[in-house]
């Protein structure tokens, strides 16, 4: 499985994962093309991205019909084998609307548990975009869901994208707490925002670093104005800068209220941090693994500042969190073990076209 493919990725150009993906593929030696919505350097912008709210429904018959349109002329202009959209929601659904084939989509915890339930409109776009996939790509806590939409099982992948190992990998730890998910509502950086000066009145050398963006992140940094140095919001940051993070911390936060395999829990344990999560079902999955979990009620701020603490304190917590999680993830969730999965896709549906 040698040969090389010419592959178009429809996802967001600003996407960590995204680009992560594009340089493996690129690595392997196939012809890759990024066609995004959103502007980006190394990407074919086809945008812009349409408001999903009402608007939507004005606009069908003309902005999402020309930017299907334009994303169409692109993809015939270069030829590929197959097409793979990220999210049902956008990226994916362009992909779809574009009508050229095999594609791949790649479903997302709010793809499936949070899409559904905002509208009709949205509900109506993520299950078309499933239902009109030659393979869907999901992690297996999202399988039920897309089987209940009429996803067939010979069309369904479940997977856990899984870990670079060698970037995300213990160093030398500090009393350092990282949040890496962004600020949008599902992740509820608020809930840590009032957390933190409780853990900081208890461990007052403790640091935390909130990376990301997002719309909640200016009332975050209002809410930790008195941290003063204890509390850092760097923005966005680049791959490599975020695993040497996570291999200071000494623990990773996701005080998520939703979510399905958020790859940040997985980077935490590979990098020899005590994970702190909320109790939900994509983080209770963990509790049963060897590396330590702390798990609170979501959106419990108290809870959360109790964990924290404990995560911070307690030796044999970080110590348990060094010797297990790194061989854990190790032989479970490699990177390049589901990406060779993936690619192994690509050639069977190029096959079955020829």
């Amino acid at each position: 499985m040698t040969s090389s493919l010419r592959i178009a990725m429809v996802s967001s150009a600003r996407s960590i994962h995204t680009i992560r993906w594009v340089e493996w593929l690129k690595g392997r030696g196939h012809e890759v093309a990024l066609f995004s919505l959103v502007e980006n350097s190394g990407a074919t912008h086809f945008g812009p991205e349409p408001p999903l709210d009402r608007r939507y429904l004005f606009t069908l018959g003309s902005t999402v019909r020309r930017t299907t349109a334009r994303l169409r002329r692109m993809l015939d202009d270069f030829a590929p084998q197959v097409v793979h959209g990220f999210n049902l929601v956008n990226h994916g659904n362009y992909a779809i609307r574009a009508g050229r084939h095999p594609v791949v989509i790649t479903a997302l915890g709010s793809d499936v548990l949070l899409a559904p339930d905002e509208s009709w409109l949205l509900s109506r776009i993520v299950r078309k975009t499933a239902l009109g996939a030659d393979r869907v790509i999901a992690p297996p806590v999202l399988a039920e869901n897309l089987r209940k939409w009429g996803v067939n099982e010979k069309r369904l992948l479940p997977l856990i994208f899984g870990v670079d190992c060698d970037l995300f990998k213990p160093g030398r730890k500090e009393l350092l707490v990282l949040f890496s998910r962004g600020f949008r509502e599902v992740y509820d950086p608020l809930c840590l925002a009032r957390a933190i000066p409780e853990v900081i009145r208890e461990v007052p050398e403790a640091r935390f670093i909130l990376a990301g963006n997002g719309p909640l992140r200016e009332e975050v940094a209002e809410m930790l104005e008195d941290a003063g140095p204890n509390v850092s919001l760097p923005g966005l940051l680049p791959e490599n800068k975020l695993a040497n993070l996570m291999g200071r911390a000494r623990a990773v936060v996701t005080p998520a209220l939703s979510d399905s395999i958020p790859l940040t829990a997985l980077e935490a344990m590979a990098s020899g941090a005590v994970l702190v999560a909320s109790d939900i079902k994509a983080n209770r999955q963990w509790a049963s693994t060897s590396a330590p979990v702390l798990l609170f009620p979501p959106g419990d701020a108290d809870a959360l500042a109790k964990a924290l603490v404990r995560a911070l304190t307690e030796e044999g917590l970080s110590q348990q969190a060094l010797e297990q999680g790194p061989p854990l993830v190790d032989a479970n969730w490699r990177w390049d073990e589901a990406a060779a999965t993936v690619e192994a896709l690509y050639h069977e549906l190029c096959s079955s076209r020829a």
